[in-house]
């Protein structure tokens, strides 16, 4: 199976699609728009994507037979780029919620109330965005910017710093 973002019909936005791995049989996995697929569990059950609802980006996941969407944090600001842990327990994140882009990660099954179980990764002078970890689970890659830059713009100089910051439980 694969999924997808794209933009179809008269939709306001992107939406998450999965379909067979050779592109049949694609059917929609969430109706509100927009919605910005970005990573499959190690386990193949759940979907994380990243979605606008009442005016605010935050991190969902759905699974993958379908059914309601469970929203997985909650605090003020764009939370982006949920990609899964190898052992499929966190989930890594960029989220602006101390003012800049920082990598945070919170547990698989969602960060609690007022993100209070999510957990810092990075603390630097850029802004970190999309977070990778290694198959292994004991490193990470992420897109930095220069300090002040907003969103992820195209056409912009970038760092992929590495980190060993995966090891703590």
């Amino acid at each position: 199976m694969i999924s997808i973002s794209a933009r179809s019909g008269g939709a306001r936005g992107s939406q998450v699609y999965l379909a067979n791995a050779d592109g049949s049989n694609a059917r929609l996995m969430t109706p509100n728009a927009p919605s910005y697929y970005h990573g499959w569990s190690p386990d193949g059950k759940w979907l994380a994507y990243t979605a606008e609802r009442n005016g605010n980006f935050d991190v969902y996941r759905m699974a993958v037979t379908g059914g309601e969407e469970e929203r997985l944090t909650s605090a003020k600001g764009l939370d982006d780029g949920p990609d899964y842990s190898p052992d499929g327990r966190w989930i890594y994140v960029n989220s602006e919620c101390t003012g800049s882009f920082d990598i945070w990660r919170f547990p698989a099954d969602g960060s609690g109330t007022d993100d209070k179980l999510a957990q810092q990764v990075t603390r630097d002078d850029r802004e970190d965005w999309f977070p990778h970890p290694s198959p292994d689970g004991k490193w990470m890659v992420f897109v930095s910017f220069e300090k002040g830059t907003k969103g992820h713009p195209a056409n912009k100089n970038v760092q992929l710093p590495s980190c060993a910051c995966l090891e703590r439980s």
